[in-house]
């Protein structure tokens, strides 16, 4: 049986508008540096598949161009050398945080709010990256780039590029899995 479609209007109300938006805001309002950047580098990577013109296959697709795609074009398209900026980053931050919590590198989030030295380096050599800028550079990149384009003759594309996050074949024998395995509940669902 094929995944069932998520209407791209309902993902970008509920999953962006809702989760995503709340916890990159409630994130900047506290302490925490990694779980920011990890939710900020997910959305833009998010972002970069649905701006994609090209079908998005889970398992052969680079994540890391379209990442880089969204970060150049999108999120700092007047910054010089935006493209190896963003793919630097992917490589360093993304993919480490993901993976392992932790940035690969030398790469330090600056808590801040510290603007200034947002996409700087510093006198030892340090990459800083203000993580409650990045947040709020993701959000406003989305509200300028993405949401527009719901209405418009691209909607379709983006629709299709969310069925293909949807269909990856993974995801239902990953749920298969889990339903076969784990035992139910006993408590009734209960939603936020």
């Amino acid at each position: 049986m094929p995944p069932a479609q998520v209407p791209l209007r309902a993902f970008l109300d509920h999953v962006v508008e809702g989760f995503l938006t709340f916890d990159l805001k409630q994130l900047s309002g506290s302490g925490v540096g990694y779980p920011l950047l990890m939710t900020s580098f997910g959305a833009i990577e998010l972002f970069g598949v649905l701006l994609s013109t090209e079908t998005y296959d889970p398992q052969r697709s680079s994540g890391r161009l379209l990442f880089v795609d969204f970060w150049s074009k999108h999120l700092y398209p007047d910054r010089a050398q935006s493209e190896e900026v963003g793919g630097a980053l992917y490589t360093l931050v993304r993919n480490g945080i993901a993976h392992q919590f932790f940035p690969k590198g030398e790469i330090i989030g600056v808590m801040g709010p510290r603007p200034w030295e947002h996409l700087t380096v510093n006198s030892s050599g340090q990459v800083l990256i203000d993580a409650h800028a990045l947040a709020a550079d993701v959000l406003s990149a989305y509200t300028r780039t993405v949401r527009p384009l719901v209405g418009t003759a691209r909607e379709a594309e983006m629709q299709e590029r969310l069925n293909d996050l949807n269909g990856d074949p993974r995801i239902a024998k990953a749920e298969g899995t889990l339903l076969e395995i784990l035992p139910p509940s006993p408590a009734p669902l209960v939603s936020r």
